[in-house]
């Protein structure tokens, strides 16, 4: 298997195995930090244990009257009284010493190391085998994570998961590793052969070698010797005790143990765990919070089932979008539940269709030469037969009449609707040009429906129209070079005006050939953030000859390319395109997918990623003819990438000799790093280009991507797509 395939699977299995044992994983993690700081605090109070001595005879004595099998652990109070015996999963009972009588056990409370180390060791459940295995797989995420992905130091959640899983590696890597290691008793002084002493003897050798005042504990260690830890405000020594007598006990029989509990070196090597620990708590909860980000953007805004009415919206620009809220608020302002949703998130087998339900609310945008948008086009696939038997719905269709196909976005959406089974409340209402006075027309409508029950609108704000502007044109430049016939002639346009204008790269600037005339739009590639009087279009001719051989030019590039003179000023207006804006969190990465002049909005996002200092990560991709001809923009985009505003471009073109590429093939050639862009790292898919082409093989393109580096079944690659489309993660600007 390739390492492109075997990725996806080691991807998914990390980021599962992460999420269910991320409880464990806590747990032990919070303890070890706690266990960290034990050294730390014998470094900072040396005789922190050594309060009182203890009387090695005495508990000699005691021992062997409480404990005649000899096989029990002791442990000794600070003040060097009381001694607490018991074996392993049996209740421990406490001594005094000096007078052999029973005692109060210790509060549990009052020894907080004692607590973290019953807690790191066995979970307070005797789960000991538990915490074996999540040290394994602890070990084994963090081996496989530095398999997966090289750190990207971003302001997002998984750029501080990899950035503190790469920053701190030592200490992340450390602590699970010597885990397993012990485990497996790698590093660890070898069991002496022969029956070990009673716990009493083994204490009583100890004594008659070195003094034993400083005893703390005795246990029997793997059942072939005795550990006898004796503790001074020199540090602590752990004496074996096995058939061959009693030996302290080097650093090195216990090196793996002293890394991973923190005491090799004092408080310095303390306080150096508890960094790690605290790293590894930052790995694994950053990691939970850029899963958990990416599962609620991938929901996307779906319509909650008990919320009433829901508006539903197939916006391609954004101003089905604005009216769908508009009117959820008036629904909401006259005290019915409501909410705006895209069509994209409804479910058809999870919308109400009983009796009592409320009538669904569509506005419907037209995409293209009569096509419908982007977010219904899967909605309508999963529609059925029948499949809507008892759904009501009225629709708000938005278009202009000056289009061959007027509203044919509402009407495809509308028929399909009905051939499910779906009976309209009110008739199809047709908005022609700018909106609002045919919505308001149709809120009218809705309101006589409302009143039947008893329900009405309230007062709310309407959204926002196109903004009318006078522009003059300053600046035009050719794009392509004029003395390459295979090239299509493409200009830069620079427009001034006289007064300060809101709006952003991806805004469209609406423009009309003449009076009752189709406004044609044009996508924004400047942005009022770096110069609010200066827009910025990027136009490709068109034309054609006809059997004469006259050549024609489009009614309205005709003049923007070659007639319309320097200086000249001309009415238009601005239209919001928030569907096709930089994303609002400046650290979430960016993809740029264009050709030909669907460069236009992207030399507009590199300008205000460049003027608003953000270290937000991009990667263009760019295909066109030829590099010699139209390469747009080339000397702009390289400046960029040499400044890091870009931070990778791409391009191919399809003419200049060898095998015809194009920008699917891009998405091909470098399929796994766009697959870790786009799962690991959440990054926006912003498309812009003609429908006929880039339009028409993008959807399988990417749907072969996610077969082929995600793991996922060709439907379940088609319903990641319409997800990522509902909540704005892919978002495509496509012409005709």
């Amino acid at each position: 298997m390739s390492w492109s395939a075997l990725k996806p699977q080691l991807a998914r299995l990390h980021r599962w195995t992460a999420l269910v044992l991320a409880p464990v994983f806590i747990l032990i993690l919070l303890s070890a930090a706690v266990l960290a700081l034990e050294p730390v605090a014998d470094g900072l109070a040396p005789a922190r244990g050594v309060t009182g001595p203890t009387d090695a005879a005495a508990l000699v004595r005691l021992l062997d009257r409480v404990d005649p099998s000899g096989r029990a652990d002791v442990s000794v109070s600070a003040d060097g009284r009381t001694a607490v015996v018991g074996k392993r999963g049996q209740p421990a009972a406490a001594w005094d010493i000096a007078s052999g009588r029973r005692a109060a056990l210790p509060p549990t409370g009052t020894d907080v190391f004692a607590v973290a180390r019953q807690l790191h060791r066995t979970l307070f459940i005797g789960a000991g085998i538990v915490v074996e295995a999540a040290a394994y797989a602890m070990a084994a995420l963090v081996l496989v994570g530095l398999l997966l992905a090289w750190p990207r130091l971003n302001r997002t959640a998984l750029g501080w998961h990899l950035g503190l899983g790469w920053g701190a590696l030592p200490l992340v890597a450390g602590l699970p590793l010597t885990a397993v290691l012990m485990t497996l008793h790698v590093g660890a002084a070898r069991p002496p052969q022969g029956q070990p002493p009673a716990v009493a003897r083994a204490i009583e050798q100890v004594a008659q070698r070195t003094d034993a005042s400083g005893l703390r504990s005795a246990r029997v260690w793997r059942g072939a010797a005795v550990r006898v830890e004796l503790r001074s405000a020199a540090g602590v020594v752990t004496w074996q005790v096995g058939a061959q007598g009693a030996q302290p006990m080097r650093p090195t029989d216990y090196l793996v143990r002293s890394l991973h509990v923190g005491n090799w070196g004092g408080a310095a090597s303390g306080a150096l765990n508890f960094i790690g620990a605290l790293a590894l708590i930052g790995v694994t909860g950053t990691g939970l919070w850029s899963w958990g980000a990416r599962r609620l953007r991938a929901r996307g805004p779906a319509p909650d089932a008990s919320a009433g009415w829901i508006v539903a919206h197939a916006s391609q620009t954004g101003t089905a979008a604005a009216l769908a809220q508009a009117t959820a608020a008036r629904l909401r302002a006259g005290g019915s539940p409501a909410q705006a949703a895209s069509v994209a998130v409804l479910d058809p087998a999870r919308l109400d269709r009983t009796p009592q339900a409320r009538p669904l609310l569509f506005i419907v945008s037209t995409a293209g030469e009569g096509q419908l948008p982007d977010p219904a086009q899967g909605f309508v696939r999963k529609l059925a037969p029948g499949a809507l038997g008892g759904l009501r719905f009225a629709m708000l269709g938005l278009g202009d009449s000056r289009h061959a196909r007027f509203c044919a976005g509402a009407e495809l959406l509308r028929q399909a609707l009905i051939d499910a089974g779906a009976a309209e409340v009110l008739p199809l209402a047709r908005a022609d040009g700018p909106p609002q006075a045919t919505w308001q027309q149709w809120l009218a409508d809705l309101q006589a429906l409302l009143a039947t029950a008893g329900l009405r609108l309230g007062d709310a704000p309407a959204p926002a129209g196109d903004e009318a502007v006078e522009l003059t044109l300053a600046e035009r430049r050719q794009l392509n070079d004029p003395a390459d016939a295979d090239t299509a002639e493409a200009c830069q346009l620079v427009w001034r005006s006289s007064r300060p204008l809101d709006f952003r790269a991806g805004d469209l600037l609406l423009l009309s050939p003449g009076p009752g005339q189709a406004q044609r739009a044009y996508s924004i590639g400047s942005s009022a953030q770096v110069d609010p009087r200066r827009i910025e279009l990027t136009v490709g001719l068109a034309s054609w000859r006809d059997e004469q051989g006259h050549e024609h030019l489009g009614a309205m590039s005709g003049p923007l390319c070659r007639t319309l003179p320097v200086g000249a000023a001309v009415q238009g207006a601005l239209r919001r395109h928030p569907g096709f804006n930089l994303p609002d969190d400046p650290a979430r990465p960016v993809i740029m997918l264009a050709t030909g002049c669907g460069i236009a909005p992207f030399t507009g996002f590199l300008a205000e990623v460049q003027a608003r200092g953000a270290a937000t990560p991009t990667w263009l991709r760019f295909g066109n003819r030829r590099q010699g001809g139209d390469f747009f923009h080339r000397e702009r985009l390289q400046a960029w990438l040499a400044s890091g505003v870009l931070g990778r471009l791409d391009a191919v073109f399809s003419r200049d000799g060898g095998a015809q590429r194009y920008v699917q093939d891009l998405l091909r050639e470098h399929g796994a790093e766009l697959a870790r862009w786009l799962i690991e790292r959440d990054a926006v898919l912003s498309v812009c280009g003609r429908a006929s082409t880039l339009g028409r093989t993008l959807d399988p393109a990417l749907q072969e991507l996610l077969q082929r580096h995600a793991g996922l079944s060709a439907q379940a690659a088609q319903a990641r797509l319409q997800d990522w489309a509902a909540s704005g993660k892919l978002r495509r600007d496509l012409f005709g």
